[in-house]
């Protein structure tokens, strides 16, 4: 369980920050500031979050003698993946930002950006935004009735306390649906514009 959530927790750091680097429209400066602005509001939104969770997992897992593992595993993987979340969507909002800032101040390049962009080889945000929800959809339908059943069978959770436990991943994969279909919306009617 401790492997499973550090692999959570380096995979949606590591997308984050792959996600903030990989932005066009942004130079070097624009996207430290954007993660400069991102610790500074991370760290009360994490805070919070795992006040939260702790919370919940005191509620859920005490006399259960589930191991420190999957405590840990409940604790910080939601977290990390709503956090690194919030590094998305901030980084989104500012690349949508500046393209609209460059289109309005150039509008002759716009087509041949567009031409740039589906040239290249890289991943373009909606193929991104599609990956995404299709494998948070997969997790929801799948891997929440998996983590259950692993809760019940292995960690001896209750049958009574495994719905609170999934809570926690419901939610989490419910924020990632929704987060990546505003993120989609607000750049089709930034290009709309």
């Amino acid at each position: 369980m401790t492997a499973i959530a550090w692999a959570i927790i380096t995979i949606a750091t590591g997308a984050s920050l792959l996600y903030l680097l990989n932005r066009p429209n942004l130079s070097v400066g624009q996207k430290l500031v954007v993660l400069l602005v991102f610790i500074a509001a991370g760290v009360p939104v994490g805070g919070l979050l795992f006040l939260a969770f702790a919370i919940a997992g005191l509620m859920l897992f005490w006399d259960t003698g589930a191991s420190d593992s999957l405590a840990f595993l409940f604790l910080t993987s939601p977290i990390a993946v709503l956090l690194g979340l919030l590094l998305v969507l901030m980084a989104s909002i500012a690349d949508a930002l500046q393209a609209r800032k460059v289109a309005a101040a150039t509008p002759d390049t716009e087509p041949r950006q567009a031409e740039i962009g589906s040239k290249s080889g890289s991943l373009t945000g909606a193929e991104l935004r599609g990956w995404v929800m299709a494998v948070a959809g997969f997790l929801l339908v799948v891997g929440v009735p998996l983590l259950g059943y692993i809760l019940h069978s292995n960690a001896g959770v209750s049958s009574i306390r495994i719905p609170l436990a999934l809570i926690g991943p419901t939610a989490v994969l419910l924020g990632v649906l929704v987060v990546t279909v505003l993120i989609h919306v607000y750049n089709r009617r930034m290009r709309g514009e």
